[in-house]
């Protein structure tokens, strides 16, 4: 099959849905398909790839309130590339300016559509200001208008995927009313192998010999990494431990300006980003791993640490609910003394961590990407067919 992505935010950019669309396109191109990505161009970026995959820019510009999101003005040049490719199936993962883009070359040619939801408008609240004239109803009309929109975008796709049960049902809440399939954004399984060694990248991080609370992801207010930081205060009068943060983002600044005022500093540990090879042993560090974001339609990082056969502790809010059964503890939303109980527990005993680490590896064994590229095959010969089918009846009805 010939299948184009177009994805208004692509790999190197650090957002979770951008690297879930490299690693699903590239395990497409892998298994034989030709697959082009077409994305806004991060900085100077020129086409790249083989004969079955190519990565191809548009210019953009950075919006003012994400600057980690880039934008291409006008979508003309989306359409004249979608075109040039002519692609069996085009595949679209944000309702932005590239997504409409393909969208509408598509629907000119009657190119099947397959649209995949990323968003939760109530993680763009945490961007907008919480004074002056963006108070209560302006605050509430925003958040409907963005729903508005992701809604009447996917209706006009032929299929709608999601990455979790959880991310499903809420379009249906919304009003999608196409066909909506849960498709996980999916691992790279083998990579967390539990057997690495990494005592190398434990020298260099400057690590003590102490059980170790691991987050990775982005640093950025949505993530709520500030109630970890302070469950630290909490944990620390029960047994002495160490929190590592991979990662990077705007809110760094004000996170590590929080671990001075709380007297953390010489049990947090700012790595930064880390390189993939490095990425994929870290895990082998910790003890355990938190996710304290309330915005997660999946979490990616989450299902990383589980492969690496990590407890998870998580918050009680949106998908990471699904991602716990018997492998960890949710937590109460932004509460740091319910997270410290949670994480004292699982630290505190050797034989129900080792537990939830096995049924953790069981869990995200479910999310290999080779089990994902399987489902969206089905998806895109399903409709494929489907197309060709009613192509031939309308030519027989001539």
């Amino acid at each position: 099959m010939k299948v184009l992505f177009a994805t208004d935010c692509f790999y190197p950019q650090i957002i979770g849905s951008a690297y879930a669309v490299y690693r699903i396109s590239r395990a497409l191109a892998a298994k034989g398909h030709k697959v082009m990505v077409v994305t806004p161009d991060v900085g100077g970026g020129s086409p790249q790839g083989d004969d079955n995959y190519r990565v191809t820019y548009v210019h953009s510009i950075p919006l003012p309130y994400f600057r980690e999101i880039r934008t291409p003005i006008i979508p003309l040049p989306v359409m004249t590339k979608v075109r040039m490719f002519n692609p069996d199936i085009v595949h679209i993962h944000h309702p932005f300016v590239v997504g409409h883009g393909a969208l509408w070359v598509a629907r000119w040619y009657h190119i099947p559509v397959v649209i995949t939801n990323h968003l939760l408008p109530e993680s763009f609240l945490m961007f907008v200001p919480k004074a002056g004239i963006f108070d209560g109803a302006t605050r509430s009309a925003i958040l409907n208008n963005t729903w508005r929109i992701i809604v009447n975008f996917c209706n006009r796709a032929d299929v709608v995927t999601a990455p979790t049960r959880t991310a499903v049902e809420l379009l249906k809440l919304h009003g999608v009313k196409r066909e909506v399939i849960p498709i996980s954004n999916g691992i790279e399984f083998n990579k967390f192998n539990i057997d690495q060694k990494c005592d190398d990248l434990k020298q260099r991080l400057r690590l003590p010999d102490l059980p170790v609370i691991l987050y990775a992801g982005r640093l950025s207010e949505e993530k709520r990494v500030d109630v970890l930081i302070k469950a630290m205060k909490y944990v620390l009068t029960e047994m002495e431990v160490h929190l590592l943060i991979v990662g990077d983002g705007l809110h760094r600044g004000y996170l590590e300006q929080l671990v001075a005022e709380l007297k953390l500093d010489k049990y947090v540990t700012f790595a930064g980003f880390l390189d993939e090879h490095d990425y994929v042993r870290v895990f082998r560090l910790a003890s355990v791993f938190v996710m304290p974001s309330q915005s997660e339609l999946q979490c990616v990082a989450c299902i990383e640490a589980m492969a690496s056969g990590l407890p998870l502790v998580a918050a009680n809010q949106y998908a990471l609910r699904e991602l716990i059964d018997g492998n960890g503890y949710l937590f109460e939303p932004g509460n740091p003394v319910d997270l410290a109980k949670k994480l004292v527990t699982i630290l505190g005993d050797n034989e129900l961590r080792t537990a939830m680490g096995r049924k953790s590896r069981i869990i995200a064994g479910a999310h290999d990407i080779d089990k994902v590229i399987e489902e969206y095959e089905t998806v895109y010969e399903k409709l494929i067919r489907r197309y060709k089918c009613n192509q031939r009846y309308s030519l027989s009805t001539v």
